[in-house]
């Protein structure tokens, strides 16, 4: 019986020379410079020089992954996820401040900050991601559960509360009041988040007005006064709370008189 002649060996690769290796390790490397501050722009020429020599060797997998799983192309997916989720926040470095949540005018997102702490790469984390939002408002309108009603300025909205008559803090805390003739009712949770935004007491120390702006947009003005004693003495806390007349919750704060406020919105828009 003839004797069989042994079949030839596959030759061993070294890992780090297999392709689909090499490419994934351009994309960690990618993503581990997008965190490294400055360093972070190189990642533009690192994936245009990887993503050239992917077409030269028709490696089109490769290219695929490339593009889509790269930091720049991530984030900027992120905001267009965020967005069609219909709630997408404006980034932003800067702390929260009570004001600096607020619903933003132009685009009727709302913002978050203290996103990026690691400075020379917010235009990665930060600008890629409020550019992917901006665009998608600018093409196809507000979020789908954002407020899309009248929105006044500081001024305009305390122009507007000059005559406005008092509500009774009674029946603000039970969850209603009278703004031009129509009874706002609001949930528990908003009341609370209110009253601790202004420390409601009773009527002669913490009057609360409202009056319904261009119809849909309720400005409540909340004031606490410095001196029962003297009303005219005038506030150490007053706000201005916007709400839409439609779902009965806020979604901007303006801060008038006083030195100390929440970091952060006692109550906010969304649920």
């Amino acid at each position: 019986m003839p004797e069989l002649a042994p079949l030839p060996l596959r030759p061993h690769i070294p890992l780090l020379r297999r392709p689909a290796v090499r490419w994934l390790l351009v994309l960690l490397a990618c993503w581990v410079i997008s965190l490294l501050g400055p360093l972070s722009w190189l990642v533009i020429p690192a994936v245009g020089i990887a993503g050239w020599r992917a077409i030269c060797r028709r490696a089109w997998v490769a290219l695929a992954l490339l593009v889509i799983l790269n930091p720049l192309s991530a984030v900027f997916g992120g905001g267009l996820v965020t967005y069609l989720g219909g709630a997408p926040a404006l980034r932003s470095r800067d702390l929260t401040t009570l004001e600096a949540s607020n619903l933003d005018r132009a685009t009727r997102c709302f913002r978050r900050g203290g996103v990026c702490l690691v400075p020379g790469n917010a235009w990665l984390f930060i600008h890629t991601h409020n550019a992917a939002v901006r665009l998608m408002c600018h093409g196809f309108g507000a979020p789908s559960k954002a407020y899309d009603g009248p929105y006044p300025t500081r001024a305009q909205a305390l122009a507007f509360m000059a005559d406005t008559l008092l509500t009774p803090v009674d029946e603000f805390k039970k969850g209603r009041f009278l703004a031009d003739g129509d009874i706002i009712r609001l949930q528990p949770s908003v009341v609370d988040g209110l009253g601790q935004l202004a420390g409601l007491k009773h009527d002669t120390t913490t009057p609360v007005r409202a009056k319904v702006y261009q119809g849909r947009c309720v400005i409540v003005r909340m004031s606490r006064v410095s001196d029962p004693a003297n009303p005219d003495a005038g506030y150490d806390a007053d706000f201005l709370v916007l709400l839409d007349k439609r779902h009965p919750r806020p979604f901007a704060y303006y801060q008038l008189t006083g030195t100390t406020a929440p970091s952060a919105p006692p109550v906010t828009y969304l649920e």
